[in-house]
Parts: structure tokens; sequence; C-alpha cells
């Protein structure tokens, strides 16, 4: 009972630090999201290192932190391109000073966290629009369907899952589960446009598309954990683990709801 009370409240806390994040204002989101994606590349390259791959937390998470905000003033301030064009090759660059045995796996993870943790985290603030037309409703209707895949999927496959869904990542998941999940964003995306006024077939359609990134964004950081021998990515959040663990099912949604938001409002 205990720890089913401290998973609830930690969860509270994480979904209203998000969602006042995101609601509030342009910087208010940054600082909410750039401290997600601190924390967040932390836990990554703190993971990778349990292997002994020899990636430098600090300089990889000290860059990923660096893009984040480069990437918010790219369109108000064009030297910050010049910056992140730089990046990559100083990331080499250091690298051959540290002697390290890997260094293209070392290089290649600290890139890769680029596209995995940095960019769908800045997606988030991005979505919200400019200061001066802000929607955060955008983001955060994801963020909602997101959370109610997640938690259908859970509550449909304990009760009436049977059928895996990939077990050699993640025996608990069931077909069952994963179908309930989906059933129930396009519900929430239904509920999500009718009390915004919004389109409800433009909602209705990203529902069809984030939850079942949602589900592979779960599996796939499920196949990193394994291939590491980790339960959690990390114990920042108790009762949940890590924040890669709460964001696992967004970092790959949020990428894929970008391009899908982006064609339906400008095509």
């Amino acid at each position: 009972m205990q720890n089913i009370l401290v998973r609830s409240l930690t969860g509270a806390i994480f979904i209203t630090l998000i969602i006042v994040g995101l609601a509030t204002n342009t910087t208010t989101a940054l600082s909410v999201m750039g401290m997600f994606t601190l924390l967040g590349l932390w836990e990554f390259f703190t993971l990778l290192n349990k292997e002994k791959q020899g990636v430098n937390p600090i300089f990889g998470t000290f860059i990923g932190v660096i893009i984040f905000f480069m990437l918010a003033f790219m369109f108000t301030k064009p030297f910050s391109l010049l910056i992140l064009i730089g990046l990559p090759p100083l990331v080499g660059v250091v690298e051959l000073f540290r002697k390290k045995k890997h260094p293209i796996q070392n290089i290649s993870s600290v890139i890769f966290s680029w596209f995995y943790i940095v960019l769908p985290l800045f997606l988030l603030v991005f979505l919200c629009g400019n200061p001066t037309s802000y929607q955060p409703i955008i983001p955060i209707g994801m963020l909602l369907i997101v959370w109610t895949n997640d938690t259908f999927a859970y509550l449909v496959g304990r009760f009436f899952g049977k059928t895996p869904l990939f077990e050699r990542i993640s025996p608990k998941k069931t077909w069952e589960g994963t179908i309930g999940g989906i059933f129930f964003a396009i519900v929430a995306a239904y509920l999500i446009a009718y009390f915004s006024d919004m389109d409800w077939i433009y909602w209705t359609i990203a529902a069809v598309i984030i939850a079942p990134a949602a589900v592979l964004g779960d599996l796939l950081e499920s196949a990193f954990k394994r291939s590491l021998n980790v339960k959690d990515s990390g114990n920042i959040l108790p009762g949940h683990g890590g924040i890669l663990d709460r964001f696992d099912a967004t970092l790959l949604a949020a990428p894929l709801f970008f391009i899908f938001h982006m064609i339906y409002v400008y095509f």
C-alpha cells in the first residue's frame, strides 16, 4: 500500500510539473524541459558507464543541454546555428584526447543522445508555438494521449492480457493491453478535441500515431535496459525509477507527432 501511495504521489507531482511548466509560458517551459533534459542525459550516460563504455557523463550532459537551448535560439539568433554545426566535430576532438578504447562507440552514443533525448524534449516546447501565439494544448494533448495509452495498456493487459506482444524484450506486455491502450488513447483524443474546441479529426489521427509510437518507445528503452542488465534507468523518481523510465514513450512519440502536426497544419 505504501508503495502505491509513493508511486501515485510521485506520478502526480511529475505530471503537474510538466503540465504547469508547458502551460505557463515559453521561458518556464524551456526551464522545466531543460531540467528534464539534463537529468535524462545524466541517466543515459551513467547507464552506459555501467558497462564501462567510457562516455564522460559530465561532458555528454553539458553538450546535450547546450544543444537544447541553442535549438531554442536557432530561429531568433542565427549565430546559435553555427554553434550547433560546430558541436559534432568538437565531440570527436575531445574523444581524440581522452584515449579511450572505443572512440567510435563513445562518439556515437553522445550524438545519439541528441536525437533520442534532447530533440524530443525540445519539441514539446517548440510545439507550444512562439510567445505571441502560445498554444500549450498541442504538446499537453499529446502527453495526455501518451499517459492514457500507458495507463490503460497496463490495466487492460493486467486483467485481460494473454497474448505476448514482444516477449523477448518485455514479457509482461500483451496484444490485448496494447489494443486497449490504443482504444482509450483515441477516446482521450476525442475528449481533448471536445473540451478544447479543436479539430477532432486532427486529434483522432494524432492518437492513432501517438499510441503505437508510445508502445514502441517503451519497448525500445526496455531493450536498452535489458542490454545493460538494469531494471530502471535511475532512481530519482520514487516508485517509478528514472527520468527515462517516465519519458520512454514520449521520446519516440514526440518526433512522430511533430511530423504529423507539421504536415497536417501546413499542408
